[in-house]
C-alpha cells in the first residue's frame, strides 16, 4: 500500500520552516510509531553544591538541557504536524502486529530531516539484541512537496459540449532524475529535453505526464518541418515559377 508524506513550507518567504502531514495507508496487521524531534535552546538547568563542611554552600552548577524533544505516538492519519524547523526529523516506524505477538522482531525505521531546502529522507538499519538488519520496507511511503505540485500547472482541458464532463489527465509526480532517464524523442535532442525539464521541474519534482505530453507535440511540430522543403528550395521554386509564367 501507498503511503505519502506531504510537506510544505510554513509561510513561502521563509525556507527552513514546515508543516508535514503524514498519511499512513496500513494493512490491518501493521502499526506505526511517528517520533518528531525537534531541536530548541530549552536554557540550563542548575543545582547546588555544597562543600567546606557544616553543609556550607560553596556554588550552583549549571548544565545546559537536552535540547532535543521528542514527542512519540501510534497513529495511522496524523494532523499537521507543525513548527518543524531545520534539523528537525520525524522518524516513522512500522512494525508488523504478527511479529510483536510472538515475541517481536525487526520492523521499518526512516527518517526525514528538515533543511533549508526541503526534506531528506533516510533508511535506517533496525537493531535488535545485538542483531542488526538492514533497511527493511513493509510499507511505500512517498515524500511529496506540496509546493512542487502546487506550482505545476495544469494541464490544457479540451473543449467539451455544454454538460459534458471533460477528461482531466492524472497527475504524476515525479524527480527530475527519474524524468530525464525515460524520456527520448527523434526530433528532439537530449540538451532540449534537459533544458525543458528544468523550466517545468519545481522543486526537484515535476508532472511527467503534462511534461510527455509538452514534448510530444513538440516531436510532432519538429516532424513535420523536417519532412516540409527548405525554405530556400521553396523560395527557388517560387521564383523559377514566375520567370517560366513570363516566358
Amino acid at each position: 500500500m501507498s503511503s505519502n508524506i506531504i510537506y510544505r513550507r510554513a509561510r513561502k518567504e521563509i525556507p527552513g520552516v514546515y508543516v508535514v502531514k503524514i498519511g499512513l495507508e496500513l494493512q490491518s496487521y501493521e502499526e506505526a510509531t511517528v517520533n518528531v524531534g525537534r531541536y530548541r535552546d530549552r536554557g540550563y538547568q542548575c543545582s547546588n553544591y555544597y562543600g567546606g563542611g557544616c553543609g556550607v554552600l560553596r556554588a550552583s552548577r549549571c548544565y545546559p538541557r537536552n535540547p532535543l524533544e521528542v514527542e512519540s505516538r501510534i497513529v495511522n492519519e496524523y494532523a499537521d504536524i507543525a513548527n518543524v524547523w531545520v534539523n528537525d526529523t520525524i522518524t516513522i516506524e512500522v512494525r508488523d502486529k504478527r511479529l510483536e505477538a510472538i515475541g517481536g522482531g525487526p520492523y521499518q525505521i526512516v527518517r526525514y530531516t528538515a533543511t533549508m531546502d526541503g526534506m531528506n529522507t533516510e533508511q535506517l538499519p533496525c537493531e535488535i539484541h545485538g542483531r542488526v538488519w538492514a533497511h527493511i520496507t513493509l510499507n511505500e511511503i512517498n515524500l511529496v512537496s506540496k509546493e512542487a505540485a502546487m506550482l505545476i500547472p495544469p494541464p490544457s482541458q479540451p473543449i467539451t459540449k455544454p454538460g459534458a464532463i471533460p477528461h482531466i489527465p492524472p497527475v504524476q509526480i515525479t524527480t527530475v532524475e527519474s524524468a530525464r532517464k525515460k524520456l527520448n524523442y527523434k526530433f528532439i535532442t537530449s540538451e532540449e529535453i534537459d533544458s525543458i525539464i528544468q523550466l517545468s521541474a519545481r522543486g526537484g519534482f515535476i508532472d511527467f505526464n503534462q511534461l510527455t505530453r509538452t514534448l510530444t507535440a513538440l516531436n510532432k511540430t519538429r516532424k513535420k518541418e523536417a519532412r516540409a522543403p527548405k525554405q530556400g528550395n521553396l523560395a527557388l521554386q517560387q521564383a523559377r515559377e514566375i520567370i517560366e509564367s513570363k516566358l
